[in-house]
């Protein structure tokens, strides 16, 4: 069960499955904050949306609800959020009094320092060094307790989490701390986040790490396009070049809200940079250098990008190319920009089309392709004078395909259902461009239908409708996917 949070009044503001909330009651406590419990499954007084009841006292006697998987949920699960009423921000829960035990310090796993210049070197190498710990709470060190030659410009980070008493789930930490030679460097707090910047958080983590090995390294430093509002103290947007011939002391720690607290002591000796030695060759030169703050292009004869200012956290160089012109019966194989770099917001990729009947126009998709598992899945698009327009949120492998397969309805049985209630469910299939569209008519009258994608499951509440109560009933269900393919089935009972 959901239990309130404090004194006020509830709402229940979506009972439909809408931008991945799922259901949605919303508390506006007495303190002028408010909370969100998204992917609730049930609701205790009602489910009426707009619906509303208050309550003054007792608020642990309060149930609004179950908690459940409604929505883009991966599983059952409490998801609850405090916003301030005036920004809509969500804040820190932890700071909120509520009975929590903690006790445990922070884990920090791991140092990563990451050259910041083509001549930058961690320890004779051009590339990211990690330096695992030997303590990993509390006042830490390194395994290898020697002095870290750097030479040039670099950046810290750290692969640490935080742990609640008798309970396994992993918390991000609330606050790092960088001095150096016991004068501040860099330091960040999470006390709260806004919806319009928090996917800046792939450019404040170390991405490549997170997406390849799951690791939620936290880097001490600003990248130009990062409007996060974490950043308290930072000294050149957080890189540190150290002086040649000194040793200086570093100190890295980690807090949590209830003021538990680890730390990493290590020391980093200024060496003389080095030029990364390079030989110039074809996969350097198709490369082409994006600023993060101007719109950039990259055209081929088949492919072209397209990627507006303030897309990109920083600049990178860019490439595009084809991998496979006979991958698809209407395009090649395009790989477009570098997975493994973050993008903050949309940007187009066109695609140039083979020979395609005008008929089937209507029919092509793009398509996203995952080498590493060979999976594929649509992202739409817009035909005009030969090329399919993408509108895309991160970079990776494209093509066009077609689709003129109609969704698939099955798994129903209308009387064997009604036998338990009026709750009539189905599952709803597309091979590619996905659902879009979908309708209900109970004797000849339209009924409100939900739609879980995840779990590919319709249904709909047949007492919402003009149910007879004998025989002579029928329902039919119409289902459209994005490419306009129209999928009919009509129940008689």
């Amino acid at each position: 069960p959901t239990l309130a949070s404090g004194t006020g009044s509830i709402t229940i503001i979506a009972d439909e499955i809408i931008n991945g909330s799922g259901a949605l009651p919303l508390t506006i406590s007495t303190t002028g904050d408010f909370t969100y419990k998204p992917h609730t499954t049930s609701f205790e007084n009602s489910n009426t949306l707009g619906s509303l009841f208050s309550f003054s006292s007792n608020p642990a006697n309060i149930v609004i609800g179950k908690s459940g998987n409604s929505g883009s949920s991966g599983g059952p699960h409490l998801h609850f959020e405090i916003r301030h009423t005036a920004t809509e921000f969500p804040v820190n829960p932890l700071l909120w009094d509520f009975p929590i035990e903690d006790h445990l310090a922070p884990t920090i796993y791991e140092l990563s320092l990451y050259p910041q210049s083509d001549s930058s070197t961690i320890s004779d190498a051009h590339h990211v060094q990690r330096f695992k710990t030997s303590k990993q709470s509390g006042i830490c060190s390194l395994i290898n307790k020697q002095a870290i030659e750097v030479g040039g410009p670099v950046v810290f980070g750290l692969h640490t989490l935080d742990f609640l008493d008798n309970n396994s789930n992993r918390c991000g930490i609330y606050e790092m701390i960088v001095s150096i030679d016991d004068s501040l460097f860099y330091e960040q707090r999470i006390d709260e986040l806004s919806f319009e910047s928090n996917r800046m958080m792939n450019a404040h983590l170390d991405y490549k790490s997170f997406k390849k090995d799951k690791k939620g390294i936290h880097r001490a430093f600003r990248m130009p396009y990062n409007e996060l509002p974490i950043y308290k103290n930072i000294k050149g947007n957080g890189s540190f070049i150290p002086d040649v011939g000194v040793t200086h002391d570093v100190t890295v720690e980690t807090k949590d809200v209830h003021g538990n607290s680890s730390s990493l002591s290590f020391k980093i000796t200024g060496v003389q940079s080095s030029r990364k030695v390079e030989e110039f060759n074809d996969e350097q030169a198709s490369k082409k250098m994006f600023n993060y703050n101007q719109v950039n292009t990259f055209r081929t004869e088949k492919c072209n990008l397209f990627i507006p200012e303030n897309r990109l956290y920083g600049d990178v160089r860019m490439k595009v190319e084809e991998l496979d012109s006979s991958f698809s019966a209407y395009s090649g194989r395009f790989e477009v920009g570098n997975p493994l770099v973050p993008v903050h917001d949309y940007f187009l990729v066109k695609i140039k089309l083979n020979e395609v009947p005008d008929s089937l126009g209507d029919k092509l998709v793009g398509v996203s392709y995952l080498p590493s598992n060979k999976s594929k899945y649509a992202v739409g698009g817009d035909l005009k004078m030969g090329w399919l327009t993408l509108r895309i949120k991160r970079f990776g492998q494209f093509y066009v395909d077609i689709d003129t397969i109609a969704p698939s309805i099955r798994n129903a049985d209308p009387l064997k259902q009604l036998k338990r209630g009026q709750k009539f469910s189905l599952k709803v299939t597309d091979d590619l461009s996905g659902v879009n569209k979908y309708d209900a008519y109970l004797n000849g009258s339209w009924l409100r239908m939900k739609y879980d994608a995840k779990r590919n499951h319709m249904w709909v509440d047949l007492s919402e409708g003009k149910l007879k109560e004998s025989e002579g009933n029928e329902l039919l269900i119409v289902v459209f996917d994005e490419r306009g393919n129209k999928a009919e089935k009509k129940f008689k009972f």
